[in-house]
């Protein structure tokens, strides 16, 4: 589709911006890059598909299952939200649509949020350490064009331990499933150029935050009620 052409030049666009990051081989602990991952973007693309989409690159891993920050709800998770709608899922748990009952710490009574609630499965240390990454790189990314991080959440249930992620929601839905509405011949290209274009400025930041989105698809494209896209 006229789509998926804009979205493969923003990629190329986006792979060659990460390409001028790239730090001479000689600089050594001063790479940018993490000392045990790939050191070209070509590697990094084709390394072990099942790392966390979102990946810092700039800072150490995790290096402790310690999770400050994360709120321990004193009250279960049914307590504070009211489920209104399963929004997806994927390996790593699924996401609701949630409405909260009360005020609480960043959440407003009344408010809509999308939550995304963890597989409770036993995980191993790379997953658990994944799992507090992603947290604390979405806390720390502040733009526009990125879906917005509210809080983070721990409680107990039926014994174990809950983990689960509250960001704004998007009522547009994804750009997957505004392009199979549209049906052909496809979006009109002034959608497609202002999508691409609003991508950009959000995959410009992320990576100006040395954070690799390593999952851009349709499906993890958002739109907002007024018809903007975020990551």
């Amino acid at each position: 589709s006229l789509f998926t052409v804009s979205l493969n030049q923003a990629v190329i666009l986006t792979m060659c911006y990460l390409d001028d990051l790239q730090l001479d081989e000689r600089a050594g602990s001063s790479s940018l890059w993490e000392p045990d991952l790939p050191s070209s973007l070509a590697e990094l693309l084709d390394w072990d598909v099942a790392r966390p989409s979102l990946r810092r690159i700039s800072t150490p891993r995790v290096s402790s299952l310690v999770a400050p920050g994360t709120q321990v709800l004193p009250v279960t998770f049914h307590d504070l939200f009211e489920i209104e709608k399963f929004l997806g899922s994927g390996s790593f748990g699924k996401v609701e649509l949630v409405c909260a009952k009360r005020n609480a710490d960043n959440i407003e009574q009344d408010a809509l949020y999308a939550v995304k609630i963890f597989d409770n499965r036993v995980r191993d240390l790379y997953e658990e350490q994944s799992l507090y990454a992603e947290r604390d790189i979405m806390q720390s990314l502040r733009h526009p064009g990125i879906v917005r991080f509210i809080t983070s959440l721990q409680w107990v249930s039926r014994g174990e331990v809950q983990r689960a992620i509250v960001t704004e929601f998007c009522p547009g839905g994804s750009l997957q499933q505004s392009v199979e509405k549209e049906g052909l011949p496809g979006l009109p290209m002034q959608r497609v150029v202002r999508y691409a274009r609003e991508m950009l400025h959000a995959l410009r930041y992320l990576h100006q935050a040395g954070v690799l989105h390593r999952d851009l698809s349709p499906d993890n494209v958002l739109l907002t009620h007024d018809d903007h896209c975020k990551l």
